[in-house]
């Protein structure tokens, strides 16, 4: 498991040799999982957006994550048309804060949330088009899906679940319902209501001891270890390119890159071949088609692009927590890539003449000082 803290052992009687501390029963074990109900609200699909109020988040034990369950009903009159991000893009500026302010995820817009739970491979299936709750669009422009807003890193063994036993100091949830024309590039005679419901999921906190008596971790392990999800966007010219990420300084778990054109997202516009640079060292050069093909194994994404358990057009992830069995999650944090401040890392390749932008979703994890490892 990972940093688990020993009993302070004293001094055996004279002539008796020191028996070992007892070990601690693992945080899984010594806490349960629940799930509860943290916000719903209905809003109408309307031409313009609709932001919500700041979401405080129960407080209740150990926070591992939030799951936005989205319905759409009531839309009528047939010849809908989903965009491409549909129907991920009713969701806008969404953001989860720590109790100081301080963004965990986000802002990000809903298909990139939708990317961020997929890629982040928090669940064994973390592709939500693959779950009973999701409905594509309908002809009326009906839908349904749900999202998860990651705050664990691993559910093996509780990293990154963060207390969360103030009422006076929660967590902040936002998020806007956006305008008809994100959603639909040609909308139903009646528009659909939007409901939104947010489930959270928590660990309860242990006791010290279980019921035999043997001492248990009544933490996550190196709590406070902390993950981010946050985006940077850069316009993009023709011709060989040099991308400075700037998201370091912290323990790169995830890197999302998005190609977009104006027509939308393309593997075309991805470089034929990548390069990606640490500090002026070549970490690889790999070619378009092989990093899919890496990405696909990776995740198991065997469907045909844009399906559910497929590929996404335009989508290229840097997974480094594959290290457990070689699918992505669930990992030994073996593979996270260490970054500085002053860490250059870059992104170059020749760009298509159509890119016009690219979007880096970055997921990070800051280990808080005093432990010495995320390892299990």
């Amino acid at each position: 498991m990972g940093n688990t803290a020993l009993l302070d052992s004293t001094s055996a009687p004279a002539g008796k040799a020191a028996e070992a501390p007892a070990a601690l029963v693992p945080f899984v074990r010594a806490s349960r999982k629940r799930t509860e109900l943290a916000h719903r609200a209905t809003a109408k699909l309307a031409a313009s957006s609709t932001p919500s109020a700041p979401i405080s988040v129960p407080a209740s034990g150990f926070l591992r994550h939030l799951v936005i369950e989205v319905k759409a009903t009531g839309g009528a009159g047939g010849g809908a048309v989903a965009k491409a991000d549909g129907p991920f893009s009713v969701l806008q500026d969404l953001q989860l804060a720590d109790v100081n302010g301080n963004p965990l995820f986000g802002p990000l817009p809903g298909y990139h949330a939708y990317l961020a739970s997929k890629y982040g491979a928090y669940e064994y299936v973390s592709d939500a088009k693959m779950l009973p709750s999701y409905s594509a669009p309908s002809a009326n422009g009906n839908f349904a899906f749900t999202l998860r807003i990651p705050v664990e890193i691993s559910g093996r063994d509780g990293l990154g679940s963060l207390a969360n036993m103030n009422a006076g100091q929660t967590y902040k949830l936002r998020y806007s319902i956006a305008a008809a024309s994100e959603v639909f590039s040609t909308a139903p005679a009646t528009l659909p209501d939007v409901e939104v419901s947010v489930w959270l999921e928590t660990w309860a906190p242990p006791r010290e001891a279980d019921p035999n008596g043997a001492p248990q971790e009544t933490r996550p392990p190196a709590h406070g270890t902390t993950q981010y999800w946050s985006s940077a966007v850069y316009n993009i010219g023709e011709g060989e390119q040099t991308i400075r990420l700037t998201r370091t300084g912290n323990l790169l778990r995830t890197i999302v890159a998005i190609v977009e054109g104006s027509s939308g997202r393309s593997n075309a516009l991805f470089p034929e071949v990548a390069r990606l640079e640490y500090d002026g060292t070549l970490v690889e050069s790999i070619g378009r088609s092989v990093m899919r093909d890496r990405i696909a194994s990776q995740y198991g994404l065997v469907a045909a692009e844009g399906a559910a358990n497929g590929l996404d057009a335009g989508v290229y992830v840097w997974c480094l927590h594959h290290d457990l069995d070689g699918r992505a999650g669930f990992e030994t944090r073996t593979g996270y890539m260490a970054t500085s401040q002053a860490t250059r890392l870059d992104l170059r390749g020749v760009f298509a003449p159509a890119t016009d932008r690219l979007t880096i979703l970055t997921n990070d994890v800051a280990v808080p000082v005093g432990a010495s490892h995320v390892g299990a």
